[in-house]
């Protein structure tokens, strides 16, 4: 048993333009969000996003990918010196190509799914037009190694949104502060402009099955066992030694003197037990090491590039 780490989503994307700059790549491309209204009618819409990648990539402008990538976050400062935060992706594969046809004739695919974990941060129950969801930041945490080879960890935050029928069917103990969570979920991006004037995309993932849960007290009884001294085995060095009783025989000078040899019969061996190391945990492994070895903060605005609609049948 260990906190859940997991960062990995799979999107589909039309690119729009790109821009190389000190040695690395944005791509700002379209991604379609598709959902059912109250009506049960299917709706969707396109917004852009930001992708990331390290070095020079060279896509086509309007050619349609499946790409591997995980979420990043980053502040810029607004208006009114407010704070703004802006989520972008890194680009770690490129899975396939969407045939042009298909989408001249299809539109978008609506291909947006993440597999996210890591710790609860904050839970805010929402109401409105009947419905009640739970809104849930969670903290997507992972090891790499640096230029210097020395392991380094960081932390981009997720915002959740919860059914009130899932959070009933997953959390009968409830959901807290600190709780451990994976989730399967879809991303849905929203542009709005927020209460200092600043042109915002949200990025909220809808929790569509959750695939494991592990509460906070269960973690620290964890933590608390392994660090436990005993984990390291008994000391058999410190058990009381059992001396036997001295028993006084008749003289007789003539008789062969004999020294017993003394041991430690009635105590048993003496040995030093072995140390239990717990073995140390290197989340999403060490082999991952290339996305964050560089600064990277995304370029503002849309790069010049105008953003594309398609019909979505």
């Amino acid at each position: 048993m260990k906190p859940f780490r997991s960062n990995n989503g799979l999107i589909a994307i039309v690119v729009t333009g790109s821009q190389f700059e000190n040695g690395n790549t944005t791509i700002w491309a379209d991604q379609v969000t598709s959902w059912v209204d109250g009506q049960n009618q299917l709706q969707s819409r396109t917004n852009q996003i930001q992708l990331f990648a390290h070095g020079q990539v060279e896509f086509q402008q309007g050619v349609g990918l499946v790409c591997k990538v995980s979420l990043k976050t980053c502040k810029f400062s607004g208006n009114n010196n407010s704070e703004v935060t802006h989520s972008y992706y890194d680009l770690h594969s490129v899975l396939g190509e969407i045939d042009g046809n298909s989408l001249n004739q299809f539109g978008l695919p609506s291909l947006c799914n993440f597999t996210l974990g890591g710790n609860i941060g904050s839970i805010e129950q929402k109401n409105a037009n009947g419905s009640t969801w739970y809104n849930v930041s969670i903290a997507l945490t992972r090891s790499f190694k640096d230029e210097q080879q020395n392991w380094q960890d960081e932390t981009h935050w997720a915002r959740l949104s919860i059914s009130q029928k899932t959070f009933d069917q997953n959390f009968k103990q409830g959901l807290d502060k600190g709780d451990s969570l994976m989730v399967e979920s879809e991303l849905s991006t929203n542009n709005y402009t927020d209460k200092h004037g600043n042109n915002v995309t949200g990025h909220e993932f809808r929790v569509s099955r959750v695939l494991g849960m592990v509460k906070k007290f269960e973690l620290q009884s964890l933590k608390a066992a392994n660090q436990s001294p005993q984990n390291n085995g008994p000391a058999h060095n410190n058990a009381p030694q059992q001396n036997a009783p001295q028993q006084n025989a008749p003289a007789n000078n003539n008789a062969p003197q004999h020294n017993a040899q003394q041991h430690n019969a009635n105590n048993g061996p003496s040995y030093n037990a072995p140390q239990q190391n717990a073995p140390q945990q290197n989340a999403n492994n060490a082999q991952h090491n290339d996305s964050t070895q560089r600064q990277f903060r995304p370029q503002s605005g849309n790069g010049g590039f105008r953003q594309r609609t398609y019909n979505q049948q």
